[in-house]
């Protein structure tokens, strides 16, 4: 009979961890007193803060089961853009010193250009002094030359004229 009350009190608690709703407890004795009901009463919420008590702690199981699952799934594309950016970011600061010593070579070349430029300038300006100045010698040179050539002419022309005519006298 022992095993048999063990059996039945299983059952009943199967059916309560089954997910049941509503209890039927057997009753041992026709009662109608106020104890009995109390008794009633008291066990229903008993079993139903038990139920609760046990919905709560599935619930808590399960949220804490899918946190696993979620922080598990998440993890690995996080360490993936993790490592992504990473690798983006030393790609970036290899690109930023290329550019940077790039745009330090290009600058060099243009101090290079701007002293070559100010260097053939000045070349030039000292090459078109000299010049002047000795185009003005020149002129003046040329000048005195062209007058000493008219000067060669007019006694060229006075000792030609002296050969035509013996008459006139040379100076």
């Amino acid at each position: 009979m022992p095993a048999q009350r063990s059996r039945k009190a299983s059952a009943q608690h199967s059916d309560f961890d089954a997910g049941s709703e509503e209890f039927e407890f057997p009753e041992s004795q026709q009662s109608n007193g106020s104890d009995d009901y109390a008794l009633e009463a008291a066990l229903a919420k008993h079993y139903a803060e038990i139920r609760e008590k046990r919905c709560k702690e599935r619930e808590t199981k399960f949220l804490q089961a899918a946190e696993k699952a979620l922080l598990k799934d998440t993890s690995r594309p996080r360490d993936t853009i993790q490592s992504s950016m990473g690798q983006i970011i030393k790609l970036y600061d290899a690109f930023i010193l290329r550019y940077a010593a790039s745009e330090d070579r290009i600058r060099s070349l243009w101090v290079q250009i701007h002293q070559s430029q100010a260097d053939l300038i000045e070349l030039t300006q000292a090459k078109h002094t000299r010049t002047t100045a000795l185009a003005s010698k020149a002129r003046v040179a040329h000048i005195a030359g062209l007058a000493k050539v008219k000067g060669a002419c007019l006694d060229f022309q006075e000792v030609i004229d002296a050969i035509r005519d013996p008459s006139k006298p040379w100076h």
